[in-house]
């Protein structure tokens, strides 16, 4: 059986996100599962975001709406043709 391939997700960098949530995890002396309920998402998603230098767009925009923000407010590039990097 042949499976069409989609083109893979772009990627963007975690940097806008993680600012938004850096000064609400120090709040929280580093306590992930603190900060977590402070920001409403899950302790899973703040790992990935805190953990890693990129995230897929579908994880972007979730963490994006979960902050209140459209992903677009956090990368600009949000809606360019090509992906930043894969």
């Amino acid at each position: 059986m042949t499976h069409n391939r989609t083109k893979s997700a772009p990627f963007f960098p975690t940097v806008p996100a993680w600012r938004l949530v850096a000064r609400v995890v120090a709040d929280c002396d580093g306590n992930l599962t603190a900060a977590s309920a402070a920001l409403q998402v899950d302790r899973s998603t703040l790992h990935r975001l805190l953990s890693r230098d990129r995230l897929r767009s579908d994880a972007a925009d979730r963490i994006a709406v979960t902050l209140g923000r459209h992903p677009s407010e956090l990368w600009p590039e949000w809606f360019a043709d090509e992906p930043v990097s894969r």
